[in-house]
This record gives C-alpha cells, structure tokens and sequence, in this order.
C-alpha cells in the first residue's frame, strides 16, 4: 500500500515537471535555441575580417604600464 502510494506521488511529481518544461520550451526554449543559432554565425570585429589577436609581447608592454599606473596610485 505504501509502495503505491509513494509511486504515485513519484509520477504526479515527474508528469509536472516534464509539464512544466514542456511549457518553459515553448515560450522560452525555441526563442533561445533560435538565438544561439545566430550567434553561432556571428562573425564580429576581429573575427574572420582579416584582423589577429594581438601578441604577447604587446600584453605584456600593456601590463607593465597598468603596474607603472597603479604603483604611482599609493
């Protein structure tokens, strides 16, 4: 009797969730889904334009002036 009960109360629990995605997809999910398709074909500044990532020596001349910056800032 016990067993029963908890196995019902294990499929009203899992028939509301599957529910409540079944809703959330429709309203939010494809929208969402739609969107990451596009960014996936995203092509912006920098990528795919003929430009490159900088090199390291330029980060690490740009780290230097941030501690020079931030060691005068005491």
């Amino acid at each position: 009797m016990a067993l029963t009960i908890v196995l019902i109360i294990f499929t009203l629990v899992l028939s509301t969730i599957a529910i409540g995605v079944y809703i959330w997809w429709k309203r939010y999910g494809k929208k969402l889904f739609g969107l990451l398709e596009k960014m996936t074909d995203f092509k912006g500044p920098g990528f795919g334009n003929g430009m490159s990532m900088p090199s390291i020596s330029d980060l690490q001349q740009q780290m230097k002036q941030f501690q020079k910056y931030f060691g005068k800032k005491k």
